[in-house]
């Protein structure tokens, strides 16, 4: 899957790409999704029901098309289309493509943004999920704004020094043995209930 310039071809008519995600193009896809008219029944009302039946069947490649051409509905309401893209990083990441698990993860993360805020306490699971899919494609690099996220989003929620934030850093901070370059989460997310508590108080 992939989102290049050239798939979006305009306001209420962005195409989601069949390879794989990209940020830049990905923002423009976001807000053609915004700006569309909203159409009644744009969307099958049974396609997850369709999409479980393919991938029951082991027609994966099906059930990943079925989706995608769902996404691409100019029509289809914001709130659908964050549901699709949820199936569709599940299906992703059971299948092992955990780049473009990690990349519909993103952009379900940005149309809860639009709808919710930039505060929604779900953004938490979706940025960790992305940061923890990332990390397992292999480019850790790329882990660090959705760790960044997550972690900011919990801060809000939690006090500094609850043990369930902290586990919270300790599996998103530190750098996984062999992915990306040594100590890249840690650099930039920082660890310890110090510098939490210190990032909470700036924030009053």
């Amino acid at each position: 899957m992939s989102i290049n310039p050239d798939d979006v071809a305009g306001i209420g008519q962005a195409k989601l790409p069949r390879r794989r995600f990209h940020l830049a193009a990905a923002i423009a896809w976001l807000a053609a999704v915004f700006a569309a008219p909203a159409l009644a029944a744009a969307v099958d009302p049974l396609i997850f029901s369709h999409v479980e039946q393919q991938v029951a069947r082991g027609n994966t490649p099906a059930a990943f098309a079925m989706l995608e051409e769902a996404i691409r509905e100019p029509g289809a309401p914001p709130e659908i289309k964050v549901d699709l893209l949820a199936k569709l990083a599940a299906l992703r990441l059971a299948q092992g493509d955990f780049a473009d698990s990690a990349e519909a993860l993103g952009l379900q993360a940005e149309l809860t943004v639009r709808l919710k805020g930039a505060g929604a306490p779900e953004l938490a699971g979706l940025y960790a999920a992305a940061a923890d899919t990332y990390v397992r494609a292999g480019t850790a690099e790329r882990a660090v704004e959705p760790a960044r996220g997550a972690l900011h989003i919990d801060e809000a929620y939690t006090a500094c020094d609850s043990p369930i934030l902290a586990r919270d850093h300790d599996r998103l901070a530190p750098p996984r043995a062999g992915h990306g370059p040594a100590g890249v989460l840690d650099r930039h997310v920082g660890s310890g209930r110090a510098a939490r508590c210190a990032r909470r108080r700036r924030r009053r």
